[in-house]
């Protein structure tokens, strides 16, 4: 198998936009606007008092680091079906 593109130069990949803004975490966002794909969406989990757990997604921002919370409902369909 040969590598054609790295994923940063793959066209082909579903990607979407995403301003840079904190939400979700307590960083300040820089206000950049992002192009993202499925391999830049993070996943975590957050556990409540009652043992149930939701997992919630995030980006980090290339420029100043901070974490944004990205919402599977709002990604394209083929992006959400390749984030874990």
């Amino acid at each position: 198998m040969k590598v054609l593109k790295e994923p940063e130069e793959n066209t082909n990949i579903p990607t979407m936009e995403v301003s840079c803004t904190g939400i979700g975490f307590s960083d300040k966002g820089c206000g950049r606007l992002l192009e993202a794909s499925f391999v830049d969406v993070h996943s975590g989990v957050h556990g409540d008092y009652g043992g149930g757990s939701d997992t919630y997604y995030y980006i980090i921002c290339p420029r100043c680091g901070a974490k944004t919370e990205v919402y599977k409902s709002q990604m394209p369909k083929e992006m959400a079906a390749l984030v874990k």
